[in-house]
């Protein structure tokens, strides 16, 4: 008695209700799901659909959009950094579109990636949404990222590497506004501006050219070089490594939930600790 045929390759009701539709090739269940009637559909890799949800893509030219903001910001950086020598008219200005390319670029970014590779839905292309339980996943987090990093330093510092800090300079110059202006920038802007960037239009553009793996660790090589101190030497190996590190953590812990919120809050406290730090070392 022969076996029943098998169904032809196309969307059939997913046999583990991670979602609605899965991708059946003909022969075995692929990685992709999708939902009938919609542009949207995601990646779950085998071996991952037991503890991770199926998570959103966008079409990888967005992965080249975010590379490319990275890129100018990491520019600007060197012209700022040149330019405090001899013009600080010039670096001012510089300074200043640094600024708004990640007060505004990043999001404009993820908001373009959305509409032109995605569903044209934000919470649904690039996971921005928040649960309660993000609140408990976000201090254990951080708390993670802090190890990391003192890990590494330690290390580092042992094998004689130089280590640079974004906050040098501030030792004394920690008048009240201009921690408000750390805080508001470090503690509110950039946690959500970077995260939507890095962990959203990066990742999930990489993730469907090469899969989350390669995609979280590639965005946290991406958002460490973006670190970048021009004038910091061999300094930048000791601050670019443990950032890489940092990237990835907020990666998988964006995997694991497949949202953002977690990430934000976590970059949030790791940042304002770190400005805590600088002010009750120097105060």
């Amino acid at each position: 008695m022969s076996a029943p045929p098998l169904p032809p390759p196309g969307w059939h009701p997913d046999p583990w209700g991670h979602a609605p539709l899965r991708w059946w090739d003909g022969a075995a269940w692929s990685p992709w799901v999708t939902q009938a009637g919609d542009q949207w559909n995601g990646y779950e890799p085998e071996g991952e659909r037991r503890w991770f949800p199926p998570i959103d893509t966008i079409g990888w030219p967005a992965a080249v959009l975010a590379t490319v903001l990275v890129a100018l910001t990491i520019v600007g950086n060197f012209v700022a950094t040149a330019a405090s020598e001899s013009s600080e008219a010039v670096a001012g200005v510089a300074g200043l579109v640094i600024l708004a390319v990640g007060i505004i670029g990043f999001p404009l970014a993820a908001f373009v990636a959305s509409r032109s590779w995605g569903s044209g839905r934000l919470r649904q292309d690039l996971g921005l949404g928040f649960a309660p339980v993000d609140l408990a996943i976000a201090p254990a987090t951080a708390a993670v990222m802090f190890g990391l990093v003192v890990g590494l330093s330690v290390t580092l510092q042992a094998l004689g590497v130089p280590q640079a800090s974004n906050l040098e300079g501030f030792e004394d110059r920690l008048t009240t506004p201009v921690i408000v202006f750390l805080l508001v920038l470090a503690g509110v802007l950039a946690p959500i501006t970077e995260e939507l960037l890095f962990r959203g239009v990066l990742m999930r553009g990489l993730s469907t050219r090469w899969g989350p793996a390669t995609a979280i660790v590639g965005q946290g090589v991406v958002f460490g070089l973006a670190h970048l101190i021009w004038n910091a030497g061999w300094g930048n190996v000791g601050l670019v490594l443990p950032l890489t590190g940092v990237g990835v953590v907020l990666g998988w812990v964006t995997r694991a939930t497949g949202r953002l919120g977690a990430g934000m809050v976590a970059h949030s406290l790791y940042n304002v600790t770190q400005i805590a730090l600088l002010v009750a070392t120097t105060g």
